[in-house]
């Protein structure tokens, strides 16, 4: 099954789906929250480990989107992640944090997102939450083609949903 959560942003939709990751088996994947200095960064559910997001005008290999500056190798890394992540996982949740502009753009985590989807249509052992703000909602659901897709716009609302899901399948 396939789920976005998405709202506004710097609605909480991280922050909630850290709350929630810690309370569940099985979670995996990325999230980027925001440091105490409000930079993000990459963090693995798996492991723990935390790795820069954001670039400065001295890194030398980026990527830019409007005003804001990454380290391309620190999405190469989450990519890696990602995708051994991937190639592993035959029950749980996957977390992709965030199909954004980049991954509009074919880039960022376009590439991990690509996989998620396939894996998670593929085994039914499989959800994929991918978070979304609102204003990229409909281009993310063409361009992905995720119109079966579950949309959340809270951890409430994530819980009742796979409750529903889950006694469903055992019907």
């Amino acid at each position: 099954m396939i789920y976005i959560f998405t709202g506004e942003i710097n609605s909480g939709k991280t922050n909630s789906l850290l709350k929630w990751s810690k309370e569940k088996p099985y979670i995996f994947g990325i999230l980027t929250p925001k440091n105490e200095k409000r930079e993000r960064y990459f963090l693995d559910l798996n492991s723990g480990i935390t790795f820069k997001m954001e670039a400065n005008e001295f890194d030398v290999n980026t990527i830019s989107v409007g005003p804001y500056l990454f380290k391309k190798e620190s999405f190469d890394l989450a990519n890696q992640i990602l995708g051994n992540t991937v190639k592993k996982l035959n029950k749980g949740f996957l977390i992709i944090d965030e199909l954004g502009k980049l991954e509009l753009l074919d880039s960022g985590l376009y590439k991990s997102i690509i996989e998620g989807i396939s894996l998670a249509n593929k085994n039914e052992a499989v959800n994929l939450i991918l978070v979304i703000r609102h204003s990229l909602l409909n281009d993310a659901i063409n361009k992905f083609k995720l119109d079966k897709a579950i949309v959340i716009n809270n951890t409430i609302d994530l819980n009742r949903t796979l409750w529903t899901n889950q006694n469903t399948k055992q019907d």
